[in-house]
């Protein structure tokens, strides 16, 4: 994978010298920009320690297009600061400390290629890119339907790889995708290797060790079940990452991975997803079912696990306020047993994890999530969301995990795993988010959240347990 990046982008390089010589009818120059600066404050969970703060964070992309007949040079650079990072706050209290405890520094910034790859245009409809890119699972092909599309992207999107976009530094991809389409269907096939990024501030490196193969196969709405889309994936997962220290390995068998030793995840999901939204009554329903099912070995043990997700929503587009109210339930398997020599915890693989916890403080790995979520628009460019989840863990033996996948090259630490103490019960969020589209270019975000803690988290900490998250975000395009 290491080598796919680099004939990538020395390949970039080239093409773009050939297109420079090109001649001015069959080229488009196009640049482009981006900043977001976001405030957090931060008052988490705590034993002893003061986790009461508050930091602030921009992150600037600037980019450019060469797009010609056959071919498109995309390049994207990523400016990232962070200022005020808590010094004081325990080990993963809030972004802010796991911002810290990566950069060892007050003050985290980076300047470092973001995107930097090749478009490449067949006949038939078929495309493929080379090089640095995103990549997110569920949602490789764009609805046509804007419903469809929201479900997509927010309930979708990134559940086992994605961006991890709320990060100040995110995640990018290093390899390979090709894509074929025409009026009915969409396939994508893609092989790469992630970067660091997320919460760790060298986030320019690929991380060396982690493979993913991806296959995704979907219909679009109408073309197999009215008003639906679907789709079919595979993916392939295999992390040999060389640690270089004594690790706890993220499972509840309570061994370690030695140091200098390999790490020995690998293993191979199938599931797929259904989308879809109807016209009934006086308003629009709509429905989305997704599921994943994992087999393969994790380091001794044979892994075997799953996860799904049904959801359901019911708008009345004519009233003010276009209220649509949704309810869902989100599992991921967890291990009844250490000992069995079986690993049967869902591993989330390289996810985008707050798009489905606002308050980051679990994920789809061992937890039962029963939501519900109201959606408001008092003005066409304001967006109310309040929403409540009820958390449990999926197995009282099984651990309570948190984390959005690798981060570094040479440490197994890609999620957190605390001690659930026999119990199952999690806790509850409440939360809000505002949206305000003041123009076409700049939008504003507020968000709120309180996370009461319940059985698993009154055994962890002593005292603090509830979990208080405010934000505000301000994006710019230009």
């Amino acid at each position: 994978m290491k080598k796919t990046a680099r004939l990538a982008i020395a390949g970039a390089v080239i093409l773009s010298g050939i297109a420079a010589k090109a001649e001015e009818s069959h080229n488009a120059l196009s640049f482009f920009g981006r900043d977001r600066l976001r405030v957090e404050v931060w008052d988490a969970l705590a034993s002893g320690a003061d986790n009461d703060y508050a930091f602030a964070a921009n992150q600037l992309r600037l980019g450019g297009k060469w797009a010609h007949d056959l071919f498109a040079l995309n390049a994207v650079g990523q400016y990232t600061q962070l200022s005020n990072l808590p010094v004081g706050a325990s080990a993963g209290a809030g972004a802010g400390a796991l911002y810290f405890s990566n950069a060892n520094d007050r003050n985290s910034y980076d300047v470092f290629v973001k995107y930097l790859n090749l478009d490449l245009k067949w006949p038939a409809g078929v495309t493929g890119t080379v090089g640095r890119f995103n990549y997110s699972s569920g949602n490789e092909m764009k609805s046509t339907d804007k419903k469809i599309g929201w479900l997509k992207n927010m309930r979708v999107a990134d559940r086992l790889i994605g961006g991890f976009e709320w990060s100040h530094y995110g995640r990018s991809f290093d390899g390979a995708k090709i894509a074929y389409e025409n009026d009915w269907s969409n396939i994508n096939w893609a092989a790469f290797s992630p970067t660091q990024g997320g919460f760790e501030e060298h986030a320019h490196r690929s991380v060396q060790g982690i493979d993913v193969l991806a296959l995704e196969a979907n219909i679009k709405k109408d073309a197999f079940i009215p008003g639906m889309e679907e789709q079919l994936f595979y993916y392939r997962y295999d992390d040999h990452r060389d640690i270089i220290a004594t690790t706890t390995r993220l499972d509840n068998t309570g061994r370690s991975i030695p140091a200098h030793t390999a790490s020995q995840a690998d293993f191979h999901v199938f599931g797929g997803h259904l989308a879809g939204r109807y016209d009934i009554g006086p308003g629009t329903w709509d429905i989305l079912g997704w599921a994943a099912r994992q087999t393969g070995d994790w380091f001794e043990l044979n892994h075997s696990a799953y996860a799904y997700a049904v959801e359901t929503g019911y708008q009345l587009n004519a009233l003010p306020w276009q209220p649509w109210a949704r309810a869902g339930f989100n599992v991921g398997s967890g291990d009844d047993d250490p000992a069995d020599g079986d690993h049967e915890t869902f591993y989330q693989m390289l996810p985008t994890a707050r798009l489905y916890s606002f308050s980051i403080l679990y994920n789809l790995m061992n937890t039962k999530d029963t939501f519900l979520s109201l959606i408001l628009k008092p003005k066409d460019n304001i967006v109310l969301r309040p929403e409540f989840h009820a958390v449990s863990l999926s197995e009282g033996a099984d651990r309570w995990y948190l984390g959005s996948g690798a981060s570094h090259s040479n440490a197994f630490d890609d999620f957190a795993a605390r001690s659930s103490n026999g119990q199952d019960d999690l806790g509850k969020l409440l939360d809000l988010t505002v949206i305000w589209n003041a123009t076409s270019d700049v939008s504003v975000m507020a968000y709120y959240g309180h996370f009461w803690g319940e059985d698993v988290v009154k055994r962890f900490f002593t005292t603090q347990r509830r979990n208080d998250l405010f934000f505000l975000e301000v994006t710019v395009h230009f």
